[in-house]
């Protein structure tokens, strides 16, 4: 008898857990739904919008681009002429005088020194 309530229990209880499980998952297919429909009108608002807009303008044509002839020799660029000495002057490359690639080897000879000095305390 006792085990005849304890099933009846046991099976009552699976029995809720199934039915609200059942009604949860409807109510998310549901709210679903609804989000989805509401995200489905906004966009056809929305191109209905855009659409409405772009008829009181009118687009220009993309330019078209002539493809060159199957047999037609390559287009070759002029070449590229190296600017002069007058174009380069000290307000566009202020750095490459003379003082700074004085200090720049001045730095390196450094350098090397203190290299040269660690290299002879390891040997």
């Amino acid at each position: 008898m006792v085990l005849l309530f304890s099933a009846m229990g046991i099976l009552l209880w699976a029995g809720f857990l199934l039915a609200a499980w059942l009604f949860l998952g409807t109510l998310l297919v549901i709210g679903k739904s609804i989000g989805w429909s509401v995200d489905l009108v906004a966009l056809l608002i929305r191109r209905n919008k855009m659409r409405a807009a772009s008829k009181g303008s009118v687009r220009p044509a993309p330019p078209r681009q002539v493809a060159p002839e199957r047999n037609a020799p390559p287009a070759r660029k002029p070449p590229a002429q190296k600017p002069t000495a007058q174009e380069l002057t000290q307000d566009i490359m202020p750095k490459w005088n003379t003082a700074h690639r004085r200090d720049v080897d001045r730095d390196l000879a450094e350098w090397q020194a203190q290299f040269d000095a660690l290299d002879r305390r390891n040997v």
